[in-house]
């Protein structure tokens, strides 16, 4: 285990929180007007609400990397999320421990 600090010094146990997994690919290809289309089946519900991603291409590996492109996409923007939280948390933090001395 790991010792880190909180935010008020005080040492305490981390535990490794990521889990190794093995993912299974299971990808469904379409063809429309000579483009294909690549939809993770595990993902897709084809819902029209707009969170579906479709990756598009001129051959079927084209379509998948481009879905992989997407994935990886909203990957970076949940993470650049996650940091803005985490940074606006700090800094409100810091804010009430100047204020609350």
């Amino acid at each position: 285990m790991n010792m880190r600090e909180d935010d008020n010094g005080n040492p305490h146990q981390v535990r490794e929180q990521a889990r190794h997994f093995s993912i299974i690919p299971q990808f469904e290809w379409h063809i429309h007007n000579g483009e294909y289309s690549c939809i993770d089946d595990r993902t897709y519900d084809g819902a029209p609400d707009g969170s579906n991603m479709i990756g598009w291409g001129k051959t079927c590996e084209e379509a998948l990397a481009d879905l992989v492109r997407l994935f990886e996409e909203r990957a970076d923007y949940q993470m650049a999320e996650a940091e803005a939280r985490c940074e606006a948390e700090a800094e409100e933090r810091e804010y009430w421990r100047g204020h609350n001395e």
